[in-house]
């Protein structure tokens, strides 16, 4: 995917104000992507070890991640889900037995 086919995708699902591919490159260099954790609670000891690899990239404010273990006492678990899902730059789907067991 070319850049410009990139900046047409994000545009149109974000609705950022029309700028050339260049500012867009500019605006990914300094912007934070959102990291989605979707995986098995059986798994949850290996999403742990996989956020602490990716600290660092949370602490050079590259990413921030979410998972459901983050949905505040209250809150619709759904709803909550649902708009980080959306929201989500990137998904990382913990693949496993387990997780391919899940109805969830």
């Amino acid at each position: 995917m070319t850049v410009t086919n990139a900046f047409r995708a994000v545009r149109s699902r974000r609705n950022y104000p029309l700028i050339s591919s260049e500012q867009f490159v500019r605006y990914l260099e300094y912007s934070v992507a959102s990291v989605f954790f979707s995986y098995s609670h059986a798994d949850e000891a290996l999403r742990d070890q996989l956020e602490k690899q990716l600290s660092i990239l949370r602490r050079q404010g590259v990413i921030e991640t979410w998972h459901d273990r983050r949905i505040g006492a209250g809150e619709e678990i759904d709803k909550a889900i649902s708009e980080n899902l959306v929201s989500a730059d990137i998904i990382l789907l913990l693949i496993s037995p387990d997780f391919i067991n899940s109805d969830y």
